[in-house]
Order: C-alpha cells, then sequence, then structure tokens
C-alpha cells in the first residue's frame, strides 16, 4: 500500500516535472521568436536605409559629373 503511494506520487512529480520543463521550453520558444521578430525589423529598416544611400550616391555621382564636365 505504502509502495504504491510512493509510486503514484513519484508518477505525479514526474508528470508535474515534464510540464514544467515543457513551459520553460515554450517561454524560450517565444522569447526567441519575439527576438527574430525585432531583429528582421531592424534589419529590413538597415535594407531601406542602406537602398537610399545608394540612391544618393548615384546622384551625388551624377553631379560630380556635371560640374567636371562643366570645368571643361
Amino acid at each position: 500500500m505504502l509502495q504504491e503511494y510512493i509510486s503514484k506520487e513519484l508518477q505525479e512529480i514526474d508528470r508535474n516535472t515534464v510540464q514544467y520543463m515543457i513551459e520553460e521550453q515554450q517561454e524560450r520558444i517565444d522569447a526567441m521568436e519575439k527576438e527574430n521578430e525585432e531583429l528582421e525589423r531592424r534589419n529590413k529598416m538597415q535594407q531601406e536605409q542602406l537602398e537610399a544611400m545608394e540612391s544618393e550616391i548615384i546622384e551625388l555621382r551624377k553631379m560630380v559629373e556635371k560640374l567636371s564636365g562643366m570645368q571643361k
């Protein structure tokens, strides 16, 4: 009887431990997904800034070429 009771209690502890581990892993996954979303947002913003800078460089090069042509 005592052995059966202890066995049931150990099974319950095992179930609780597994549930706790699952919840901990889910929290880690959620945190990583949130961090990934933030990194993707930053990456997109930086990509847009890079494209704007590249366009500006092209325009500045055109202006330099135009000014160089005027000096000749």
